[in-house]
């Protein structure tokens, strides 16, 4: 089986590098949980890019998904492209912040 490549966007990266520090920072009992959780969260929509649910929102871009990070709260927002097997990561986002990455305020 030939897994799908994890891409992410600049802006999905940003998010990742802030959710980490502020892990790091505040969390010291775990202070690598959130890049674990990533990783293993990469690791797995390699394999099953289909995995996650459709996120169908105004604002977001056409045929986005997510997939929950269970343990830090977390939703990867990704899409795929079958054609080339890429997983695009667009964004990551805290399920408590009240609204989704792709809406305006």
């Amino acid at each position: 089986m030939n897994d799908y490549r994890i891409d992410s966007t600049s802006e999905a990266d940003d998010h990742a590098f802030a959710i980490d520090t502020w892990w790091r920072e505040h969390r010291p009992g775990s202070p690598d949980l959130f890049l674990n959780e990533l990783t293993r969260s990469f690791v797995l929509l390699a394999r099953l890019p289909m995995l996650g649910a459709i996120y169908d929102h105004p604002g977001a871009p056409a045929n986005v998904r997510r997939l929950l990070m269970r343990s830090t709260r977390n939703h990867v927002y990704y899409s795929v492209d079958e054609v080339t097997r890429v997983v695009l990561v667009r964004a990551i986002w805290h399920t408590s912040r009240g609204r989704g990455p792709f809406e305006t305020r």
